[in-house]
């Protein structure tokens, strides 16, 4: 897929979900008309309480949910077109989703080793990625035997190695201390930078999404309520929900 200068890389235009609700024999509102555009290089949080969305907005452009309504287009190609394996994300989760039994270099290769690269090239690009991550002193460790950061490292190591699109993270976080965060906060920040590509990254945590983000959507009830800059979103609040939400938070008085 080539992506011409005009387009956005990811165009999400008036999408919905509804989902099941098993009890009432009815469909409940998982995203209601949500219109969102992604650009090359932009690093979007998206952000809200519990409940609000997020994770399902992130799962529908990962192609795992299907649309009821809208549309979703991946470097102007409609999403209903591209099967899961095709849109080319890297995806981290809050759970590491690691094979106990493979070594760390192994787990990184994964996915190479499906798309049948030659050895050369898997060799090549699993030391780069454990590299860029720090963690090449590790290579020949069980999963079992790291930390819950070093886990998390080898995770987006695996994610790195395929060079997708854009990186999809949701909530990777949730499950370290906070000195694991902080560490991990600090190293994606750095990727970002070094891979000069697009992330996408869920969090409920305000101070998480403005420590990273150069681009914030904030979620409410189903709905995109806000997309902006951080200081616009902090300083510019389109509504009360929204100033709320951000009231209190580090980044409010800082210039």
């Amino acid at each position: 897929m080539a992506l011409n200068a005009a387009s956005h890389l990811i165009e999400i235009s008036d999408f919905s979900a509804y989902f099941e609700e098993k009890k009432e024999k009815d469909y409940v509102v998982g995203l209601d008309h949500i219109s969102l555009t992604i650009d090359q290089g932009d690093f979007l949080c998206i952000l809200g309480p519990s409940g609000c969305g997020k994770t399902t907005l992130l799962r529908s452009i990962l192609g795992l949910i299907d649309l009821t309504d809208g549309k979703i287009l991946i470097e102007g190609v409609d999403g209903e077109n591209l099967p899961i394996q095709q849109r080319n994300f890297g995806y981290v989760s809050q759970e590491y989703s690691l094979y106990p039994t493979m070594t760390v270099y192994d787990n990184i290769a994964f996915p190479l080793r499906r798309m049948k690269a030659p050895y050369q090239e898997i060799d090549s690009r699993v030391k780069q990625a454990a590299k860029d991550l720090g963690i090449s002193y590790f290579l020949s460790r069980k999963p079992g035997e790291l930390s819950g950061g070093q886990q998390q490292k080898v995770a987006i190591a695996r994610a790195i190695v395929k060079n997708p699109i854009a990186y999809l993270f949701d909530e990777p976080f949730s499950n370290l201390d906070p000195e694991q965060r902080s560490e991990l906060r600090t190293l994606v920040m750095h990727l970002h930078a070094l891979l000069n590509t697009t992330f996408i990254f869920v969090t409920h945590d305000r101070d998480e999404a403005l420590t990273l983000g150069n681009k914030l959507a904030i979620m409410n009830d189903g709905h995109i309520v806000q997309v902006g800059t951080k200081e616009e979103v902090v300083k510019h609040p389109d509504s009360m929900f929204v100033a709320d939400f951000f009231r209190g938070s580090a980044y409010v008085g800082n210039e």
